[in-house]
């Protein structure tokens, strides 16, 4: 944490765990990790769009709209218009009278106020970490566990549940469109050896990177880090193509409990835990956004080689731009003054 939060703690902080932002450390970190997770879902592709036929909400819903605009009428649908809809004013009729004034005459509460988002500036951040990340986890494990272990006993085909419901539906008939996409989408193939030696390769570099921007992350801290990721990768894109939810922030919490408890608080325990929890999140939200626009290539006849292209070439570009955008923002503003227009009331709490 910067030297700025460490002095909101109400103890004193440990040096060991203070870093303050920087635009080089930072964009050179992004470029370590933020690759990691292209790689480690690829070879699992064609399981999660074909086998598994994973909705991905997302995806899916882009890919439509993007197939409705080369359409005779998409030109034509493709307008701006006026419907009221009565949704909105029940949606108006259930908040409460802050949020509409706010939304109708601008942000303007007091910094003071309790009854907004800065409510939530006063909970206890151990609990948080254990009630959304570790309870969330073992949950989906102990229900994840057992019907797999009934699978394997029972020589039934290993697929993953997708429901409550014991009885499996039928599989429906493969049409001519999804015989189509399918063809497309396995014509371009990803060798898998280059994912595989691609990941290895970057995480070689990192491992003995990353402690040169963080000298109290150990280079085994990664390296467990690193092994454990693709399997929650699989775990996020699995659930985000179900449900549309990525739950990278939640297994970020996760890498901080975990992690910053083996480096100990002694030990610059705060630091490397956010370090871990960067390098956690940065992997699960990127392979489950990989696998969002392969169900939008593969919705759309796309080359699923293209597609990638671009992510890598996106994901470069975001290593750029958003620290960027960061550091003008953290030069032009007073982030983490409590008085100041962005409190970011999240930092304390994590860092303490």
């Amino acid at each position: 944490m910067s030297s700025k939060i460490a002095k909101q703690a109400d103890e004193q902080s440990n040096p060991k765990n203070i870093k303050d932002p920087s635009l080089g450390w930072i964009i050179g970190f992004l470029f370590l990790v933020s690759f990691l997770g292209l790689f480690c879902l690829v070879p699992l592709r064609k399981i999660m769009i074909i086998d598994y036929k994973l909705v991905y909400p997302s995806g899916t819903a882009t890919a439509h709209l993007i197939n409705g605009f080369h359409t005779p009428a998409g030109a034509k649908l493709a307008k701006f218009y006026f419907d009221f809809n009565a949704t909105y004013v029940g949606v108006g009729m259930i908040c409460p009278y802050i949020v509409n004034l706010s939304v109708l005459f601008g942000a303007d509460p007091d910094s003071s106020n309790l009854h907004g988002l800065q409510g939530y500036r006063v909970f206890i951040s151990i609990a948080m970490i254990l009630g959304d990340g570790l309870y969330n986890f073992v949950k989906v494990l102990c229900r994840t566990i057992p019907v797999l272990i009934t699978q394997i006993r029972g020589g039934a085909a290993t697929t993953l549940p997708i429901s409550d419901s014991p009885i499996a539906d039928a599989p429906p008939a493969i049409t001519f469109d999804d015989q189509r996409r399918t063809e497309v989408f396995l014509k371009d193939q990803i060798p898998n050896w280059v994912a595989i030696v691609c990941y290895i390769a970057v995480a070689v570099v990192s491992t003995f990177t990353l402690p040169q921007i963080f000298n109290n992350l150990k280079w085994y801290y990664i390296v467990v880090a690193y092994i454990v990721a693709p399997v929650l990768a699989f775990c996020n894109a699995y659930g985000c193509g179900l449900t549309d939810w990525s739950l990278a922030s939640t297994y970020g919490k996760l890498a901080i409990f975990t992690i910053g408890a083996w480096a100990g608080a002694s030990n610059g325990g705060v630091l490397v835990g956010l370090a871990a929890c960067g390098v956690m999140m940065s992997i699960v939200s990127t392979a489950s956004d990989l696998m969002q626009d392969f169900k939008t290539g593969y919705m759309t006849l796309a080359s699923p080689r293209s597609m990638f292209v671009s992510q890598v070439i996106g994901t470069g570009m975001g290593c750029i731009i958003g620290p960027s955008i960061f550091w003008i923002f953290f030069k032009a503003f007073d982030l983490g003054n409590p008085k100041s227009a962005y409190p970011a009331p999240l930092q304390p709490s994590i860092g303490t």
